[in-house]
């Protein structure tokens, strides 16, 4: 650890958590030593309760009042709406969505104000814990990346600021929100809450980001090098727990993007991208690993309410994991439908996963778990333009089906690993050169 020389800091793009800034440094220290003591404290903390991506307190209809309100704000106090309704969601400013950092704030504020009211901050996981490792005690300290602040919706793509009439129209108190600083920022320097977690002090601390645009650097890297910056229409889809489908754009790539409603969706969003002249084109889906995790969980648990002995040892989650994959395998051509949806979407938290062309001939695990993958890769297609080529990672499922999909499988670049550690590893030296 001596020779580390900054800190880097990336986490999920979508939660929120909020603090109260003055706070932070001591409860942080105390905490952490109780953590190495052994001694648990029943202390009230300074921050409230994380609220991931995959929440879905804001439903269906409170999403439309408040889109509702955010287009009013807008229309009356410009000449030109900036979009925020479901047909034009390519506009200047984000959207709001189940699960984005505005709407829950905006649920928050409505319907559970008392929660949060002792607060004056807020920002996503990777900015609280940037705060923290820098020490900071104000709220003018709080900062936040351009495309995190663009995935919490309410965000101007062209002035890189906070839209005000959405921030008002949806209730919020604007002095809480983090101010938006480009990648490579450095924001401070690493204090004694470091120094409690056996990192340097005195290390400059670089703006805090999102694990997406970090993954998809690293991808990008593994094929081409950081420096070579000649990325236009290069495209990557990531699954973890959720799937991602990113492509990098030029400036005249988003332009007409935004101008054509027939390649957007309110599933697919133009994003900033590390600088001025690049965005990325995301279509993000709340179903990927989860699903296929899911479905292994379910298959043990079958297994042991079919079992005779209650005690008898069952596959491990690798070894089931592995099976199934196999048994996909002999059933590549299932025509099974399985729609994976069954976490809702971030743009329509209601809808359900199905099953549809089911026949007592393709009923199998292998038909399950083909259909499954089929499932994953169709319905993020469906989110995105057509000419989009990816980028997946490794699982022969999945990757057979997306290279169906594509009009050149040969195109098809397959690796195992995109840590976005990697990337806001090295991404401040590249936009340094």
């Amino acid at each position: 650890r001596l020779a580390i020389r900054s800190l880097g800091i990336c986490g999920v793009m979508h939660g929120i958590v909020w603090w109260r800034c003055s706070g932070i440094r001591q409860a942080m220290c105390e905490l952490l030593s109780e953590r190495d003591s052994g001694i648990a404290s029943a202390k009230t903390w300074p921050w409230s309760t994380y609220i991931t991506f995959l929440d879905q307190r804001c439903t269906p209809s409170m999403l439309t009042k408040w889109r509702a309100k955010i287009q009013l704000a807008n229309t009356t106090a410009t000449a030109i709406p900036f979009g925020i309704e479901a047909l034009d969601v390519c506009a200047s400013t984000s959207p709001i969505a189940s699960g984005y950092g505005l709407a829950t704030f905006a649920y928050m504020m409505e319907r559970r104000p008392h929660d949060i009211i002792e607060f004056d901050a807020c920002g996503t996981i990777q900015d609280f814990v940037a705060y923290a490792l820098c020490g900071h005690s104000i709220p003018a300290q709080n900062c936040m990346d351009v495309t995190d602040a663009f995935s919490w919706g309410g965000f101007d793509i062209n002035t890189k600021t906070w839209n005000h009439h959405t921030v008002q129209a949806l209730g919020l108190p604007a002095h809480m929100l983090p101010a938006v600083k480009a990648p490579g920022a450095i924001i401070g320097q690493s204090s004694d809450v470091a120094a409690v977690l056996g990192l340097p002090h005195g290390k400059p601390v670089y703006l805090a980001m999102g694990d997406h645009p970090c993954a998809v650097m690293t991808t990008i890297a593994q094929t081409r090098g950081p420096a070579d910056l000649n990325l236009s229409r290069t495209s990557v889809l990531s699954i973890g727990s959720a799937s991602q489908l990113a492509m990098v754009l030029t400036e005249d790539d988003a332009t007409q993007l935004k101008q054509s409603r027939g390649s957007c969706s309110l599933s697919f969003e133009v994003r900033p991208f590390l600088s001025e002249n690049w965005y990325l084109g995301v279509a993000g889906s709340l179903s990927g690993g989860n699903i296929f995790a899911w479905f292994v969980k379910q298959c043990q648990a079958w297994s042991r309410q079919l079992a005779v002995d209650p005690t008898a040892e069952h596959l491990s989650d690798d070894a089931t994991y592995a099976r199934l994959i196999s048994l996909g395998g002999t059933k590549l051509d299932t025509d099974l439908r399985f729609s994976p949806t069954l976490y809702g979407e971030w743009a329509s938290p209601d809808v359900r996963g199905s099953i549809e062309q089911l026949r007592i001939s393709n009923w199998s695990l292998g038909d399950i778990s083909a259909s499954i993958c089929r499932g994953l890769v169709d319905n993020i297609f469906s989110m995105v333009p057509e000419d989009l080529r990816t980028d997946l990672l490794q699982q022969p499922l999945l990757k057979y089906f997306l290279g169906q999909k594509l009009a050149h499988p040969s195109q098809l670049s397959i690796q195992s690993t995109a840590d976005a550690a990697v990337g806001v590893a090295f991404i401040p030296s590249l936009l340094q050169k």
